[in-house]
């Protein structure tokens, strides 16, 4: 007992652990935190394109251009005859639904010939649909929670981060106060004053010493990484949703 005592102080309790292995015991050792995952909406818009009459004018203003417009910002681009490369990356603000800063068009479906009188004596449609979606390419959001006095400027005022475009988004901000340079001084210039304020409170100073978290070397090694936390945010009414985007 004495030896195998001297045994586990010199290996700092390694030698606890391969016991208990060779013996057949079992080891307690507790998860860890591996990843988070937050999946923000999807937005899917719908565009009915019609050509008031059958003259070829009407439908390449119409339906024609519009389509090209549309094809020209979801498929591929070509690099060659037989080769292409990723689609256009591209920005979406909707206020009070989503904005996105680098998103893509990940599904485009064109439905021609879908009017009373879907297509003239030669076959060219008077009306196509047009249902495309456009995801968000970040799919990280994290708090801005800063660890020293220092960081408190820096960390909490990237405007173009994941949570700070979920809450403009919550918030209904408008397009002119998220792409403006003055606006956006304005406010970054207020939550740095605000944030300021918080962080130099005795209550923040507090929590940032107290924020040491003890962990045993041996039972981490041995413990599974554990995916603990998804976040999830979805939209309510599609309807309501087509009916701002139409007009009607």
């Amino acid at each position: 007992d004495f030896a195998a005592g001297q045994l586990s102080g010199i290996t700092l309790g390694l030698s606890d652990v391969v016991g208990s292995f060779l013996s057949g015991m079992d080891l307690d050792a507790p998860m860890r935190w591996d990843s988070s995952s937050f999946n923000l909406p999807t937005l899917s818009f719908k565009m009915k394109l019609v050509s008031p009459s059958a003259h070829p004018m009407a439908q390449l203003r119409g339906i024609y251009i519009p389509l090209a417009s549309i094809l020209a910002a979801a498929l591929p681009r070509s690099t060659g005859p037989r080769s292409f490369t990723s689609p256009f990356v591209c920005s979406m603000f909707l206020r009070g639904y989503q904005r996105i800063t680098l998103g893509m068009i990940t599904s485009l479906t064109i439905t021609r010939g879908t009017s009373n009188l879907p297509f003239n004596k030669y076959m060219r449609p008077l009306a196509v649909d047009v249902n495309f979606t456009v995801t968000d390419f970040s799919q990280a959001v994290s708090s801005p929670t800063p660890s020293s006095l220092m960081s408190s400027g820096s960390i909490a005022y990237d405007d173009e981060s994941g949570i700070a475009r979920y809450i403009s988004a919550l918030c209904g901000r408008d397009l002119f106060s998220s792409t403006h340079v003055s606006s956006r001084f304005k406010i970054k210039f207020s939550n740095f004053l605000k944030s300021y304020a918080v962080a130099i409170q005795p209550e923040t100073l507090g929590a940032m010493t107290g924020d040491f978290v003890g962990t045993n070397f041996l039972f981490s090694m041995f413990s599974d990484n554990t995916k603990m936390v998804s976040y999830n945010d979805t939209l309510g009414n599609d309807d309501e949703l087509n009916k701002i985007l139409t007009g009607n």
